[in-house]
């Protein structure tokens, strides 16, 4: 007997699916053989560490208990999601409403009027005896070499 039939023998054995021909056959392979008893040592302690006849799980059993442990991962990730994107829902809610809250106050004076303003006001604080200087623009910065775009 090779050492690949008695490990498949051994494999069998541990479960009561061997005849009697095949038990005989191993058996005297095991007297011989220090290797394969070393193999049925270490099957035993392993694989048939269960009692012989010990019942298999249904299988019927099994499967609703994996499709429950399916259903609880799958509602522990819907509970880890649903904070992450209420927060994000307030985060853009608030977003929007800052905007709204910005255009709705914000007064949109002509930007040459709101400069003239601020640049009169700075001339008379400085020179309070003097007109301030009324410069004719021609609204481009042709004027200022270091700001013309090359």
């Amino acid at each position: 007997m090779t050492h690949a039939r008695c490990a498949e023998l051994l494999a069998l054995e541990l479960y009561d699916e061997l005849e009697a021909p095949e038990r005989g056959e191993l058996a005297a392979h095991l007297d011989g053989c220090a290797d394969c008893r070393q193999l049925q040592r270490e099957l035993a302690r392993g694989l048939g560490a269960l009692p012989r006849g010990t019942p298999v799980a249904d299988p019927a059993l099994l499967e609703r208990c994996v499709q429950q442990a399916v259903t609880r991962e799958r509602r522990s990730t819907l509970r880890r999601l649903v904070p992450l994107v209420a927060s994000f829902a307030a985060g853009v809610l608030l977003t929007v409403l800052a905007l709204q809250q910005g255009r709705a106050t914000a007064v949109d004076p002509a930007p040459e009027d709101a400069l003239v303003s601020v640049a009169e006001d700075t001339w008379k604080r400085f020179h309070a005896d003097a007109a301030p200087p009324r410069a004719a623009s021609s609204g481009s910065l042709s004027r200022y070499p270091a700001y013309v775009q090359r």
